[in-house]
């Protein structure tokens, strides 16, 4: 009897040690499981895409209303996928402050941060001074908001998204011909590279319609236009043309609201904020006109749901000035972002070689229209849009668009 007691407890015993093996042979088969790829999973991998804009200084307003369209685009749509394989989306943001030298160096750090492609810069002059960094290291530079018709001739890596600065001098030059008759123009402008030459592109095309220009400039750092508006009046104006970025536009306007002026008031891209219109008042009477990149309805499902973007971000909402009008620069900044992923899809790489490869073939209607590119890598438009101050309501609305020759 005992013998047979011990054969059961062995087998007992070699039964419990068959169960802990099998026991740890589906638990190592479990773990295993768990530390293998799925033959389905896509790798998830990050794509850099810079943003050099101007965030301070005098040039900060159109740098920060261009971020906060890359950035709203990016809320919508920040991972791709690329050959079955997940791209998470990272922006890098730079400052490029107002000033060639800070662009530079703002360039120069963020080419070294890994990005496939940059977007910007908004204003033409830091532009040209951060260009050739992105060209020495391969890296597409997709401006958005740049308007100098030189920009796209800098060289292959270099694309434009909105008209430029002589297609839009020729618009609103037949706008102040053509609606207030007179033969002459006032311009005033600040004394500086980019006022000089916003004034000479509007005289030259004024004086090509048959009329002449009277011209004066101020100081950079002026506070005091109306003695210019009275010498628009005692000129014989018909017209006045602000060749003034949007700060001196907004000094200016509301001095011209308080002494009830009468001409009209034009401006370039430049004054598209939404100061311009706050600035001139409800029943003040002002009549002024803006150069607009872009054509936004109102009523579009763009621009409710970036009011909305921008009432539950706070970030979003301080590049906006606090304001809940959409300029149309933040419109291209969209629109550029949605430009790259498109290169990117139709590259199949997020490389950076690849993708300034791809870009001048890349199409995409956006919320500006049907972007494509020139052999210079400028979009090409065949019509440019003009904005009108609702001043009392304190907004911008469309007025008209025109075709570009």
């Amino acid at each position: 009897m005992r013998e047979r007691r011990n054969e059961d407890g062995d087998r007992g015993t070699a039964l419990k040690r068959l169960t802990a093996i099998i026991l740890l042979l589906a638990l190592a088969l479990t773990l295993a499981g768990c530390g293998r790829k799925k033959k389905d999973e896509p790798t998830i991998h990050t794509v850099r895409i810079g943003v050099l804009e101007p965030l301070s200084g005098s040039l900060s307003a159109g740098g920060r209303r261009e971020l906060l369209g890359v950035r709203y685009a990016h809320s919508l749509t920040n991972s791709i996928v690329v050959n079955r394989e997940t791209y998470s989306i990272e922006l890098v943001t730079a400052d490029c402050g107002s000033t060639e030298e800070s662009a530079r160096t703002a360039a120069e750090e963020l080419a070294a941060q890994d990005i496939c492609a940059v977007i910007g810069c908004n204003d033409s002059m830091l532009t040209r001074a951060a260009g050739p960094v992105f060209e020495a290291q391969g890296i597409a530079m997709l401006g958005a908001g740049c308007t100098d018709e030189a920009i796209p001739t800098l060289g292959s890596y270099c694309f434009c998204l909105c008209c430029n600065d002589a297609q839009e001098a020729k618009v609103l030059a037949d706008v102040a011909w053509d609606r207030w008759g007179g033969k002459v123009a006032y311009v005033v402008s600040v004394d500086d590279e980019e006022g000089r030459a916003m004034a000479d592109r509007f005289r030259r095309c004024y004086e090509e319609r048959g009329g002449s220009v009277f011209y004066d400039t101020v100081r950079p750092g002026t506070t005091e236009f109306t003695p210019y508006f009275e010498r628009a009046i005692s000129a014989g104006a018909s017209v006045v043309y602000l060749a003034l970025n949007a700060t001196y536009a907004a000094r200016a306007v509301n001095q011209a609201a308080a002494i009830s002026y009468e001409l009209p008031l034009l401006g370039s891209h430049l004054i598209d904020d939404p100061r311009i219109p706050i600035a001139a008042g409800a029943g003040s009477g002002l009549r002024i006109y803006c150069g607009a990149y872009c054509r936004i309805a109102e009523d579009s499902s763009f621009v409710t749901e970036l009011r909305a973007y921008l009432r539950s971000d706070e970030e979003a909402s301080q590049l906006n000035a606090g304001a809940q009008e959409i300029s149309t620069v933040t419109a291209m900044g969209y629109d550029a972002y949605n430009v790259l992923l498109e290169a990117i899809r139709s590259a199949a790489s997020a490389d950076k070689a690849d993708l300034l490869a791809r870009l001048p073939a890349v199409i995409w209607r956006g919320i500006s229209g049907l972007i494509r590119f020139d052999d210079n890598g400028a979009a090409r438009w065949e019509r440019m849009w003009v904005r009108k101050a609702d001043v009392e309501n304190g907004v911008w609305v469309m007025d008209a668009s025109f075709a570009l020759e």
